[in-house]
């Protein structure tokens, strides 16, 4: 169960950090699914959210 959990944190960090570059460009249906998925993810989460977009940033998308 602990291995699912974990995957499901990974993914959600993912889902937020990729509606959030969206959500940057203007899309607004992204901010609403970003927003969503934000409800769901505890401050640490998102706090890791957003260091895995800036990394993802910095690295100019690649292997994010």
């Amino acid at each position: 169960r602990k291995e699912s959990s974990a995957a499901s944190d990974v993914y959600k960090r993912q889902a937020y950090m990729w509606w959030n570059f969206s959500a940057a460009q203007g899309f607004e249906k992204a901010n609403i699914s970003k927003l969503a998925i934000e409800k769901k993810m505890s401050s640490s989460e998102i706090q890791a959210a957003k260091k895995l977009s800036k990394d993802c940033v910095k690295k100019y998308y690649i292997d994010c």
